[in-house]
């Protein structure tokens, strides 16, 4: 917003809130941010002890929580789906996505969130020397938490993400986003996401979180913030738009 920096990668939820002058942003909202492309997806995970016994995160009311770091995207995104859910837990504590997932593995909390790429790597240690169960919410409290935070989407964990994790888990997620200002030129900013385009086999092949980007709609299609004009024109041009 400030010029600052010419190009940011923004989670989309953070984004919007930016641009809507909501959340951390009411003294100093950012309406010219404007979006390039989205180039991963972040997930919600909710990681806990297949002993003990829990498969949804309805179930997690009364239980000792880590919802991730304070103020991050990770607790936010805690916070909605507890919300939606009705789950009151008993403590609620921010930790870093890996140290979460470890007291989880010790024993210490019920279940800790993460959101962001899958696999979630301190999640995934865990996983392979523990058994670990990932938790999911129903069809009607994914349209609630979407409803409530619409620049959420319904989204699911693969099955075989996780060790031992052999169905699909429904979950949301949210798009992060290249962002610029929206006083970059027109043809800077279609420079940048031609560039991004042409060359996303090799964005995958360097950091499997974009596989999402080999899907031509998750890329310029239904994003929380808008175009820029120079996006625009080059997803029009290549028959994306």
């Amino acid at each position: 917003q400030n010029d600052e920096v010419q190009l940011a990668t923004i989670a989309g939820d953070t984004a919007l809130m930016a641009v809507e002058g909501k959340g951390g942003f009411e003294a100093q909202p950012c309406p010219d941010l404007r979006a390039l492309c989205a180039v991963y997806a972040s997930l919600s995970n909710r990681i806990t002890l297949k002993s003990s016994g829990l498969t949804m995160v309805n179930q997690l009311g009364g239980k000792n929580l880590a919802i991730g770091p304070e103020a991050s995207t990770t607790e936010i995104a805690a916070l909605a789906g507890l919300a939606a859910v009705g789950a009151e837990p008993r403590e609620k504590v921010n930790l870093g996505l890996g140290d979460g997932a470890e007291e989880v593995g010790d024993g210490v909390r019920d279940a800790s969130h993460g959101f962001a790429g899958i696999p979630i790597g301190g999640q995934l240690s865990v996983a392979q020397t523990k058994d670990c169960v990932f938790l999911g919410f129903t069809d009607a409290e994914l349209d609630k938490i979407i409803e409530a935070n619409p620049s959420y989407y319904k989204a699911v964990i693969p099955a075989g993400t996780y060790p031992g994790q052999d169905a699909d888990v429904p979950t949301f997620g949210v798009k992060c986003l290249i962002v610029v200002n929206a006083d970059m030129p027109d043809e800077t900013a279609r420079a940048f996401t031609e560039a991004l385009n042409t060359h996303v086999g090799n964005l995958v092949a360097a950091h499997a979180s974009m596989t999402a980007m080999e899907d031509p709609n998750f890329i310029c299609k239904d994003l929380p913030i808008a175009l820029h004009p120079g996006a625009e024109q080059y997803y029009k041009e290549a028959g994306m738009l």
